[in-house]
C-alpha cells in the first residue's frame, strides 16, 4: 500500500488524551493498493476479519477512514489476471460489530473494459441464530452495486462469494451492464439477489460446455434466493 498523503482529527492536545475507545476518522489521498483473490476469497477482507477476530480487549476501535484518488489493484492469482478501481472515492467505518465501505469510482477489468458504479457494502458480527425483534434473518453481509456501462464480467468477482462450486457456473466474458444489483447473505446461510433495472448489453458468455452464448440485451428484474 502506497498513500501519498495522510491525517487525522486529532490535534495534539486532543492526542494526549484520546484514548481507544474515542471515535477517530483519518484522512488519505493517492491511495495506492495491491490485493490477491485466492480461491474465490479476497485476501484484504480475510486480513480484516482477522484482526477483528484477534481483539482480545474489551475496548472498542470506532474508526471512520475517508480516501479520494484510491487506485486499487485486484490480481488474481489462478488466472494472473488483474481487475483496477482507479478514479476513486472511498468512505470506510469499521468498528467491532458493524463494518461499512462506499466506493465510487471506476472499473477496469483483465479485457480493458471500463465502466463505472458506485458500491455499498455492509458486515455485521453477529452470531448465526440472531434475528430482529421482528424476528427476521440478520444479514451478516450485503452488497449493492449501482453500474453504469459497467463490465458485465464483474459478475465473475462476485460469484465464487455466492456459490461454493462457482466453477460450474457460465463466465461472463464480454458485454456490459447499468442498473443495480444487490446481494444479501443471511445468518442462516442462503444468499438473496436482487435485480432492479439491470440491463446487460452485448453480452458474451462462456457456458460449462466450453461453447458460447452471446444475447444483444437482457434486462432483469426481481430476486433470487440461494
Amino acid at each position: 500500500i502506497l498513500v501519498e498523503e495522510l491525517t487525522c482529527d486529532l490535534s495534539l492536545p486532543s492526542y494526549l488524551t484520546w484514548t481507544a475507545d474515542q471515535p477517530l476518522t483519518i484522512y488519505a489521498r493517492q491511495v495506492s493498493l495491491k490485493t490477491n483473490l485466492e480461491d474465490g476469497e479476497v485476501t484484504l477482507i480475510g486480513e480484516i476479519e482477522r484482526i477483528n477476530s484477534d481483539q482480545t480487549t474489551d475496548t472498542e476501535l470506532s474508526l471512520d477512514i475517508k480516501i479520494e484518488e484510491l487506485n486499487l489493484m485486484l490480481h488474481d492469482r489462478s488466472t494472473a489476471e488483474n481487475w483496477r478501481i482507479h478514479k476513486a472515492n472511498a468512505d470506510a467505518s469499521y468498528n467491532q460489530d458493524l463494518h461499512t465501505v462506499a466506493i465510487e469510482g471506476v472499473l477496469t477489468d483483465p479485457q480493458d473494459q471500463t465502466g463505472s458504479f458506485k458500491l455499498n457494502a455492509e458486515h455485521t458480527a453477529i452470531a448465526p441464530s440472531e434475528t430482529t425483534d421482528a424476528g427476521q434473518m440478520i444479514s451478516p453481509w450485503k452488497i449493492d452495486v449501482e453500474t453504469d456501462s459497467l463490465p458485465v464480467t464483474f459478475m465473475n468477482l462476485l460469484t465464487p462469494q455466492i456459490l461454493k462450486d462457482s466453477n460450474k457456473v457460465p463466465k461472463f466474458r464480454a458485454g456490459d451492464a447499468t442498473g443495480r444489483l444487490g446481494i444479501k447473505h443471511h445468518a442462516a446461510g442462503k444468499s438473496e439477489i436482487s435485480f432492479s433495472d439491470l440491463q446487460l448489453r452485448q453480452y458474451i458468455v462462456d457456458n460449462v460446455l466450453t461453447t458460447e452464448w452471446s444475447q444483444r440485451l437482457t434486462e432483469i428484474n426481481g430476486s433470487l434466493w440461494i
